[in-house]
């Protein structure tokens, strides 16, 4: 679980990072890439697992593309209360398409990552051995395309300051789409790894979206390396509170852990490097527009 809130701080970071838009529709993302995947590929067209996951990718990736330049490209004029408020709108909006288009019923993928396997003594479901590994790849191909990609260092320059990369001759507005279809195909992953957990249904993300949030604000908000430690940080202490309180009640675990960060360390363990940058952002917006109005 600890990688599940790893990826979905990722996504957090990656529509910050590059809009400073704190998306609050990501939970009925996650929703249509499983429904995508679950119902229309593998349930109504019966196509196997593997094509069904390269499909969804791509359907995925167009739907960040279409929400970017309708939304997201224009919330970023606005402030940030006005944009948490439109993004949730539209996370409703998504909530109630995926009703008329899909069906509002559980349903299962029978044999879908399922069975049990012996490890290091320990009896473990093949869901979360392949929850690990899929996140694990995610992540080092997210790594390595940032680093290592012109269109991952044009990212990373927008992430830095926006302004400063459109002078530099970087398109923000095709960096945004990238970066949103980037996002939702890691929102249909995230989808497709829960299947196996908690069936296809609309209550299937249930809280893990606010558990990954909490995770990069433990990790530091706006770092991607912290929004990875943050989620199995997370993932981990929920599960260790198991032995000290009823396991119905271990929710709260991050929760709680968020609000010591908060007083302890409130930039996040990674926060004097992302503080940093954020600050130096706000200062360049700053002088920036007073260089406009004088």
């Amino acid at each position: 679980m600890g990688f599940i809130y790893a990826l979905v701080a990722i996504e957090y970071t990656l529509i910050f990072n590059s809009s400073r838009l704190l998306n609050l529709s990501h939970i009925q993302i996650i929703l249509l890439g499983a429904y995508f995947f679950a119902y229309t590929f593998v349930t109504k067209m019966g196509l196997p697992y593997w094509i069904s996951m390269i499909l969804t990718a791509i359907v995925m990736s167009l739907v960040g593309l279409f929400i970017s330049n309708t939304f997201f490209i224009p919330m970023m004029k606005m402030t940030g209360t006005f944009s948490m408020i439109a993004t949730s709108m539209f996370g409703l909006v998504v909530l109630e398409l995926i009703k008329i288009l899909f069906t509002p019923m559980p349903f299962s993928l029978k044999g879908f990552l399922s069975g049990t396997t012996t490890m290091f003594g320990a009896i473990t479901t093949w869901a979360n051995i392949w929850i690990i590994v899929a996140a694990a790849v995610v992540v080092t191909a997210l790594l390595l395309f940032m680093n290592k990609t012109k269109i991952g260092k044009a990212m990373r320059c927008v992430a830095e300051n926006r302004f400063t990369a459109e002078y530099m001759g970087i398109n923000t507005r095709v960096n945004m789409g990238l970066t949103v279809a980037l996002s939702c195909i890691i929102c249909a992953v995230i989808g497709i790894l829960l299947i196996p957990l908690y069936q296809v249904k609309l209550a299937m993300v249930g809280t893990i979206g606010l558990k990954g949030f909490a995770a990069s604000i433990v990790g530091s908000y706006g770092s991607l390396p912290g929004a990875i430690v943050g989620g199995i940080i997370v993932g981990v202490l929920e599960n260790f509170a198991v032995m000290l309180i009823p396991a119905v009640f271990k929710d709260v675990t991050a929760f709680a852990l968020v609000l010591i960060i908060l007083m302890v360390k409130p930039r996040g363990l990674f926060g004097n490097s992302a503080a940093k940058r954020l600050a130096r952002i706000a200062k360049k917006e700053q002088e920036r527009e007073a260089a406009i109005n004088g």
